[in-house]
């Protein structure tokens, strides 16, 4: 199995666990954060994971929308779920460079976010109006356009 199949495997075997149509995402969050005993703070510096004494931590931006905030969790949590290591300070910080671990929470909180079948099912109904994808899957329409795009979904 590829490494990109194994990200996509553990985002959907973690949204089945965890979410049910029509629930809020911000519940499928909390349930998990709940149950792997995960904080989750705000703050200035947000969009991070940490690490103190055992007990993770994720970290959101102060100033953002619950949309973009979907996005960075769903990002996080593929962080913990697929094992990236921590730096020496016990912190996964997005630090601007795409490397392998970036490009694999970004695809994890898509798959997590936007599950492909039903994404596509979803883009058709909508004759690929963005908006109405972003609202949805509860995620901005930045998101749903690069979705879009990643599974190269267009009117036809």
């Amino acid at each position: 199995m590829s490494s990109w199949q194994k990200v996509l495997d553990t985002a959907k075997d973690l949204r089945n666990r965890y979410h049910h149509d029509g629930q809020p995402l911000e519940e499928t969050f909390r349930k998990i954060c709940s149950e792997k005993n995960i904080e989750l703070q705000y703050a200035e510096q947000g969009e991070h994971t940490s690490q103190k004494d055992g007990k993770l931590t994720i970290t959101l931006p102060l100033n953002t929308s619950r949309v973009r905030d979907n996005f960075t969790m769903a990002h996080e949590l593929g962080h913990i779920f697929l094992e990236h290591p921590l730096n020496e300070d016990g912190v996964i910080h997005r630090s601007g460079v795409s490397t392998k671990e970036e490009v694999e929470a970004n695809l994890f909180a898509a798959e997590f976010l936007m599950p492909k079948e039903q994404f596509i099912e979803a883009a058709k109904k909508y004759n690929y109006d963005e908006k109405q994808l972003s609202n949805e899957f509860e995620v901005s329409k930045t998101a749903s356009l690069v979705r879009m795009s990643a599974l190269k979904l267009t009117s036809k």
